[in-house]
């Protein structure tokens, strides 16, 4: 099937501002994570709607989707930047993950054969279990595919770490932008909550533990270091 990597970035992450551009030795972010992405075969956009980004990314020979401002979330962005291309599937890679491997993409991309969303999550230690910033997935096990039930951020002793990928059939992405965000995806600031509060179903494979995610300055200096 036709497959593209789609990876959104935005300047204005609360948490870190201008995440996408901060370096290590000299390669941004976005860029690191674009590497990866290309490495698996798939075509590979990022989705932005800033233009420093845009400039950044054509620096280093990547393809650009630009998208509107105010797009709420990285799904939502996906969803307009592949509207009208002729993929079957597209996989959203977040910007800020640069510890995810080409083969855990494509491990993703597989779910695909079968269901129309996935997804991947592996073994929480226990201070994940406890960090806000960890989303926390319940899932239930069925012949290695696990059915996601739920996601918070809540500390709990039980459970999984998810990964901040996902992998969509374009007929079922193309639905997103138009369900309603409910108020626990309002609650957690988790947009795969818009499709389990719509009812739909999102299925995960068990990975190796991703190191982690850019989200704040304590990660970056841990990536750089």
């Amino acid at each position: 099937m036709n497959t593209i990597c789609i990876i959104p970035a935005r300047m204005a992450s609360t948490r870190l501002p201008g995440k996408p551009l901060l370096k290590k030795q000299g390669v941004t972010l976005i860029e690191t994570v674009w590497r990866q992405c290309k490495e698996t075969g798939f075509d590979v956009a990022v989705a932005t709607d800033h233009h420093e980004i845009k400039h950044t990314v054509e620096s280093f020979g990547g393809r650009v989707i630009m998208t509107e401002c105010g797009t709420p979330t990285g799904s939502d962005r996906c969803a307009e930047a592949s509207e009208g291309k002729n993929y079957d599937r597209v996989i959203n890679v977040q910007g800020d993950m640069p510890y995810i491997t080409p083969q855990q993409i494509l491990d993703c991309a597989g779910i695909l054969d079968h269901h129309g969303i996935g997804t991947l999550i592996y073994e929480m230690s226990s201070q994940e279990q406890n960090n806000p910033n960890s989303v926390k997935c319940i899932a239930v096990e069925n012949q290695g595919i696990f059915d996601c039930r739920w996601f918070g951020r809540m500390a709990v002793p039980y459970g999984y770490h998810h990964a901040g990928i996902y992998a969509y059939r374009y007929d079922v992405l193309a639905q997103f932008r138009n369900l309603a965000q409910g108020k626990y995806e309002q609650h957690e600031k988790l947009e795969q909550l818009r499709w389990l509060e719509n009812g739909f179903r999102i299925h995960a494979v068990m990975t190796t533990p991703i190191q982690g995610e850019i989200n704040t300055l304590q990660d970056y200096e841990l990536w750089c270091d």
